[in-house]
């Protein structure tokens, strides 16, 4: 008998705490995020943030690099990004969610985070049905509590929430990737 996986869906966690100014990184991302402005997705800029836009060109992107070669055997000629900051000081979570529109999500965390992130498995269809056993082995949704200093990076498609934080402090950098040719077309032969 031969045996195949199907449909993998690979998720990375690396610690990148040792390598990254944490204390910083999450001055810069209170500056910018939503706690202290009125608008979502503010757009970094170099001198408010400089500490992240380090962390996003040195750390995280390579990771993405790594993480496409290793897992799907691909090395992009391009991509576009687009990445913004997320806190929140509510107490609420954040509804299930997709990041339509890009390929690949990178969220790096600052802070340890009271939240959990809860990725849902995307063979939602698959789920119906099955003896408690097999749901909680093979189809169970993944829960991480975020560290400070932990980078997750999953497909874009993937449907992830985070649970209500009480009245702690989340604080997440949030790095879309799609992928483009060098002339930044996202049409692929």
């Amino acid at each position: 008998m031969k045996t195949e996986q199907l449909w993998a869906t690979p998720m990375a966690i690396h610690d990148l705490s040792g390598d990254c100014d944490l204390e910083q990184a999450t001055t810069e991302c209170l500056t910018v995020s939503n706690i202290l402005r009125d608008k979502n997705n503010q757009p970094l800029k170099n001198w408010e943030t400089p500490e992240l836009l380090r962390i996003h060109e040195e750390l995280i992107m390579p990771r993405i690099f790594t993480y496409l070669k290793e897992n799907y055997g691909f090395e992009p000629t391009g991509v576009s990004v687009a990445n913004w900051v997320f806190g929140g000081n509510n107490g609420g979570g954040l509804e299930p969610h997709i990041h339509a529109g890009s390929h690949f999500t990178a969220i790096f965390y600052p802070i340890d985070n009271n939240g959990n992130l809860v990725i849902v498995d995307p063979r939602f269809n698959a789920q119906r049905g099955y003896p408690r056993r097999i749901l909680e082995n093979h189809f169970a949704k993944r829960t991480l509590l975020p560290n400070a200093g932990q980078l997750v990076i999953i497909p874009s498609y993937v449907e992830h929430y985070v649970t209500g934080y009480g009245n702690g402090l989340r604080l997440s950098f949030v790095n879309d990737v799609t992928l483009t040719t060098e002339s930044g077309n996202t049409d692929f032969d």
